[in-house]
């Protein structure tokens, strides 16, 4: 999955609009899409960014499908976490 924000422009020479964020460290609201345009232009008919993002106005395929195009390689990548979530309850006996 990858995760976009909205952009005011000034960061990085990035122009207003949604962004796609791949190291999910950019601040503010994001909204979680899956690395397929079906995905993308089912989220734009039911405006589901606009609610997601708080965005007033409508966001275009285009701009998405730019900003996810070359995303497909890094989103398949994880963080390394310390596992303990799979694990169940740290503390628990039930191992």
């Amino acid at each position: 999955m990858i995760r976009f924000v909205m952009s005011r422009g000034d960061e990085d020479g990035a122009s207003p609009g949604v962004v796609a964020d791949p190291r999910q460290v950019r601040p503010g609201r994001g909204a979680w899409l899956h690395d397929d345009a079906g995905c993308a232009e089912r989220a734009i008919a039911r405006k589901a960014f606009q609610r997601a993002l708080r965005v007033p106005h409508d966001i275009t395929i285009n701009g998405l499908t730019i900003a996810a195009g070359p995303l497909s390689s890094a989103s398949t990548t994880r963080r390394q976490g310390s596992g303990l979530e799979a694990d169940g309850h740290p503390m628990s006996t039930q191992r």
